[in-house]
């Protein structure tokens, strides 16, 4: 039978079932697997790239943070990828200290806001101007809730309205951020 011997000449051996390691891989890759698996690595490089370069023209700028905070999404992204393929006690820790701190991220976050804003507050007053750091902090604490009260109702009509505010609060951030 070829194809079936164990020698491997095959395009898939015997063994492949219980090995899958051992299978044959095909000489091509989709354009869409590669796209997942390059693209990413790419743009955070160049996201990373153009934060060293903004830092070095205005380190003051705005648009410093949107690109620092892009290449590491996007490098984490890669990684991720890289990292659910892996196998070994190595490579799983490193999956969990990914996810936790994509999963704590936010709570730090809002945590270093509201933490920001009572200091501002106690130290300038309490002004409009000086309540934004805390009010950010409070808000995301909010979508937090939120979310993961749509988590336990399971409910698609608070999904949705959950995706509609989240949509809602990050177009009201990114306009009060333009001004």
């Amino acid at each position: 039978m070829a194809g079936h011997s164990r020698e491997g000449r095959g395009s898939r051996p015997v063994d492949a079932k219980n090995y899958p390691e051992r299978a044959v891989v095909p000489a091509y890759q989709s354009t869409l697997h590669i796209l997942v698996r390059v693209l990413p690595v790419y743009l955070a490089a160049a996201a990373l790239v153009l934060f060293v370069a903004g830092v070095l023209r205005d380190p003051r700028s705005f648009s410093n943070a949107v690109l620092l905070g892009s290449g590491l999404a996007l490098g984490a992204l890669g990684a991720a990828d890289r990292l659910a393929e892996a196998t070994g006690p190595v490579a799983r820790l490193l999956a969990l200290a990914l996810g936790l701190l994509v999963a704590f991220g936010p709570v730090l976050v809002a945590s270093y806001l509201v933490l920001n804003g009572i200091t501002v507050v106690r130290r300038e007053g309490l002004r409009p101007v000086n309540l934004l750091s805390l009010l950010a902090g409070l808000g995301i604490f909010g979508l937090i809730g939120l979310m993961i009260a749509t988590l336990l109702a399971r409910s698609p009509d608070l999904t949705v309205s959950f995706v509609i505010i989240a949509l809602l609060s990050a177009t009201s951030r990114s306009c009060w951020c333009r001004t």
